[in-house]
């Protein structure tokens, strides 16, 4: 699972050690790794071996290193807890990759039915539906499909921008 993420703490990254703890624990055979575009140090200094196993750091990366990235996951992993501008969503869904994130208003309004949702703060909850959709064929290629479908309700950039000129000559607050 890729999340591509700096590590602010609205991203809520400090539970993916709980995460893969509920998983070794509860889903003995299952074999996953996070992988996340952070320091190593930033996160997983008082861990275990079996959480840091489950774990590739590769600190900062290039924007044009993304997709290199995207093709070599599985899933999207966004445990976050705010978004008020995220390229995360429509990149997945651009590289057909399913995305697994946090079941809030934002997420849910962006992506719609093309995500598995999760309660961000639950690992249980979080771990029992990366394991669902690793194991769900037919879920993983119904989530790319809606969100090739998700990504057509998107604006281009043309026309955000449009749309923030007309707000603006409007003179209206919002």
């Amino acid at each position: 699972m890729l999340t591509i993420s700096a590590n602010y703490p609205h991203k809520n990254l400090q539970i993916i050690p709980k995460v893969i703890s509920y998983l070794n624990e509860n889903y003995k055979d299952f074999n996953f790794r996070f992988v996340l575009t952070v320091k190593n140090e930033e996160l997983f200094k008082s861990c275990d071996e079996n959480i840091l196993k489950r774990v590739l750091t590769i600190g900062a990366v290039n924007i044009n290193q993304c997709p290199g990235l995207y093709s070599q996951s599985d899933a999207i992993f966004l445990p976050t807890l705010l978004e008020c501008f995220t390229a995360a969503y429509p990149e997945a869904m651009r590289m057909r990759k399913p995305i697994l994130t946090s079941n809030l208003n934002f997420a849910t309004g962006l992506c719609e039915d093309a995500a598995q949702y999760f309660a961000p703060l639950n690992p249980k909850d979080i771990g029992d539906i990366i394991y669902e959709l690793a194991n769900n064929k037919e879920l993983r290629n119904n989530l790319v499909l809606k969100g090739i479908d998700q990504l057509k309700k998107y604006d281009t950039y043309e026309k955000r921008a449009e749309k923030y000129l007309e707000i603006i000559k409007s003179d209206t607050i919002l």
